[in-house]
């Protein structure tokens, strides 16, 4: 009798592991929420005050993973900016090619010679081999009085391929208040200013030129 619920361990075991190894090697684009301000750093958060981060795994046959962002304007889609930078991803023993790390997106609103209100946007891709940072501006055409960021709430999965991933934005305004907001194109009818940064995974030479 003990032999045979050895045999039956064993046998659940294999099934376990070979159903792990198929996993692993699925294509996979993931974005995860990450915390950049916990423990001995949440004394730097004064300091940055609008920031983002998700943690990213990719697995796919692109070769990099870039950063995009959309530019909204009293509730419609102005201006997409495809090439804002982005990481290259390597290749894997079973031919596809994975990317695992973390994006972080800050921004410091200030004012261009106009006198309307301008964003001067950082984005950094980190992984443990090392790091590339991108910075960029926005300007809009009014001075706004109120602005907030528009955080990712919940893990979010994409086609390797062919999808877009919101990862983190911000919503301006020159009037009093702000609606609470999400990614979605209803909530974003409802902005007056915002943009929103995506990840989409990209060959290669979609990157020449950024760095």
């Amino acid at each position: 009798m003990n032999k045979i619920l050895c045999i039956i361990a064993l046998l659940l075991l294999n099934i376990s592991l070979l159903s792990c190894s198929t996993a692993n090697q699925e294509p996979v684009f993931q974005v995860t929420p990450s915390e950049l301000f916990t423990g001995d750093s949440l004394k730097f958060k004064s300091f940055i005050e609008n920031a983002g981060a998700v943690k990213v795994q990719y697995r796919g046959e692109k070769e990099s993973i870039r950063l995009l962002a959309e530019v909204w304007v009293n509730g419609e889609l102005k201006e997409i900016h495809p090439q804002m930078g982005g990481f290259l991803t390597k290749e894997t023993k079973d031919g596809l090619r994975a990317w695992n790390g973390e994006a972080i997106i800050s921004i410091d609103k200030s004012e261009n010679d106009e006198g309307y209100s301008q964003y001067t946007t950082k984005s950094v891709f980190y992984e443990e081999s090392g790091q590339v940072s991108y910075g960029y501006t926005f300007n809009a055409d009014e001075v706004h009085t109120a602005f907030g960021d528009i955080p990712l709430h919940q893990e979010q999965s994409v086609s390797p391929e062919e999808g877009e991933v919101a990862i983190w934005g911000l919503q301006a305004t020159n009037l009093k208040t702000l609606h609470t907001m999400d990614f979605s194109p209803e909530q974003l009818k409802l902005t007056d200013w915002a943009v929103i940064f995506k990840l989409a995974a990209t060959e290669a030479d979609a990157l020449d030129g950024e760095q």
